[in-house]
């Protein structure tokens, strides 16, 4: 009988020795992937800031074509205004009525088309100034910047001098417009970037909006060289670069696996009679107070993995919280299980 347990307990240490080790190799993992994943966010954020600026560029180019807009401008009374003087608010709340309304462009059908325009849309809102609006709002916030920043000093460089032009575009039409001036500017040593309000950017014109989307124009090769380089992470045991997201994802689920057979070996080997028995896994780090802090320390690292892992990679997926909360939750009954015996 004695031989039997002593082999039990053996069999149960031996279970958890695995799969302890194979948590604490998946935590390295977890730690070792924070950086890539944080290069990962800011790649993506880059991503961003370079299609928000193509973007804005070709919808400013696609108002200059759009038919009523020409209709617009090709008025006696609103034409200059809208061009030199309307802010994107009035603008987006403009609508083209070719029959004639008070108040707006009296020119029939027939005399538009007949000045060699094909397209009409009667009683719509200018398609490509809300497709502006959209673009500057998204380059209007200051945390995505922020990011981008991050990602390399030359990006860094060029969103610090195209922000700097917005916000003293920004300022300038506060002044016009004799509102209270509250701006920050971005900070050049940091990546800090301030936010702009929606109806700071409202209030921009059309010629402000140019300058600004022409300012250092950014090149479709280089949106397309980032979009290439995707943040990748290669394991040294398999040699197979994985996409760092997915990665993430895959490690989560292993912790949690491994944490879930480590749990339920343990409360097997609980059921011995003189647990924790000499020369076990537990037996060795019940011994002192030294190593029983060391075996605390060591319980720890999983869920702190997981939950740092399951943080960074939240930005573009939430899948990873529920296992990383398991995990936690794991973490802590198999702390109060050893504490109990200890």
């Amino acid at each position: 009988m004695d031989n039997q347990a002593q082999e039990f307990d053996i069999r149960c240490s031996n279970a958890c020795t695995k799969a302890g080790a194979a948590a604490l190799l998946l935590s390295a993992v977890a730690l070792g992937m924070l950086q890539p994943l944080t290069k990962s966010q800011q790649l993506d954020a880059v991503t961003k800031y370079y299609s928000g600026r193509l973007a804005l560029h070709d919808a400013i180019n696609r108002l200059d074509k759009d038919p009523n807009w020409l209709l617009l401008l090709k008025d006696e009374k609103l034409g200059r205004q809208a061009a030199k003087e309307w802010t994107l608010d009035t603008i987006l709340k403009y609508k083209v009525h070719p029959e004639g309304r008070p108040g707006l462009i009296t020119k029939s059908k027939e005399e538009f088309l007949g000045e060699g325009v094909s397209m009409l849309a009667s009683g719509m809102t200018l398609q490509a100034p809300r497709d502006i609006e959209f673009e500057l709002t998204l380059l209007g916030d200051g945390s995505l910047l922020s990011h981008a920043r991050g990602f390399s000093n030359q990006i860094n460089r060029s969103i610090y001098r195209w922000t700097y032009l917005r916000t003293m575009i920004v300022l300038f039409s506060k002044g016009k417009r004799q509102t209270e001036i509250v701006t920050h500017f971005p900070d050049e040593k940091t990546a800090y970037v301030p936010s702009v309000t929606r109806d700071d950017l409202l209030a921009l014109t059309i010629p402000e909006i140019i300058e600004l989307a022409s300012y250092e124009p950014v090149e479709e090769t280089k949106l397309d060289a980032l979009v290439r380089d995707d943040a990748t992470l290669t394991l040294p045991s398999v040699g197979i670069p994985f996409n760092i997201i997915p990665a993430a994802s895959l490690v989560e689920m292993a912790l949690l696996l491994t944490s879930i057979y480590f749990w339920l070996y343990l409360r097997e080997a609980k059921t011995s009679d003189n647990f924790p028995p000499s020369g076990t896994l537990f037996g060795v780090f019940s011994r002192s107070a030294p190593s029983r802090l060391v075996f605390r320390l060591l319980l720890l690292a999983p869920p702190v993995a997981a939950a740092l892992l399951a943080y960074k990679t939240f930005w573009i997926t939430p899948a990873n919280v529920a296992p990383a909360v398991l995990i936690v939750l794991l973490g802590c009954v198999i702390n109060l299980e050893t504490r109990r015996e200890q």
